[in-house]
Parts: structure tokens; sequence; C-alpha cells
């Protein structure tokens, strides 16, 4: 995982991408069968990302089982065979192949899963959903 300069840092010198790779390499170590993951690419830069994302898709090609909530929709589609979508209230609202739940504008809508981003243009600022297919 190309941490071992981290070795000698304490904890808190770390930054959240590197206590993310410490934590996954701390619990790849003990060879689980499944990993269980909360977030995984919340809140780190896209090169820390990248080194999460084929490091999962890695040990996934190994056999493990991973099961990932994120409200990263840019990585659903390359690290998983079935997505669910739950409610507010925590319940299961859809499930299926990545395509399928990404194309559906309306349950990602209505999930606060669909991406908004405004640009500007000749000084206008232009607002419009985005989508990940």
């Amino acid at each position: 995982m190309d941490i071992a300069d981290l070795l000698d840092r304490p904890p808190h010198h770390l930054s959240v991408g590197e206590k993310r790779k410490v934590a996954i390499a701390s619990t790849l170590i003990i060879d689980p069968e499944a990993l269980l993951l909360d977030e995984p690419t919340a809140g780190i830069d896209p090169l820390t990302t990248r080194h999460i994302i084929d490091l999962l898709i890695h040990a996934n090609s190994l056999g493990k089982t991973i099961i990932t909530s994120t409200h990263d929709l840019h990585i659903v589609e390359e690290m998983s065979d079935t997505v669910f979508v739950f409610s507010h209230e925590k319940r299961i609202v859809s499930f299926g192949k990545p395509a399928e739940i990404l194309k559906d504008e309306k349950l990602l809508l209505d999930n606060n899963l669909l991406h908004i981003h405004a640009h500007r243009h000749n000084g206008q600022v232009h607002v419009h959903p985005h989508q990940h297919h």
C-alpha cells in the first residue's frame, strides 16, 4: 500500500487519506473474507481515492467480498456488482446493476444522490444536474 513511511509518524499527524490506508491495511493483514467499509473515499484527494479503489478492486479479485456505503457515485459503477439505494428512513428503496441505478434520475433526486453542479458561462452561473453513467 506504499505506507511504510507512515510507520514512525504519530496517528494525529496523518492525513485523512493516510489514516484510511492504515485502517484498510490493518484490516487486510488479518485476511478477512469480507470488508465492510463506510464512505472509504469521502473527503480524500483524487490520487488517494484512486489508490483505495484499486486496492479494493484487487482485494475483490482475490476473492474478498467488499461491501461499501458511499455517496461518491463516480466510484459506484467501477466498484459494484449490485447497488442498493436507501431512503432517509434507512430502508432499501431500489436495487440493481450500477448502470440501471445511475441512470434513474428521479430515484437519485428523490434520495439526495443526484449531483448538482454550477458552472460560470460568460459571467452567468448555470446550474444543472450531473449524472454518472
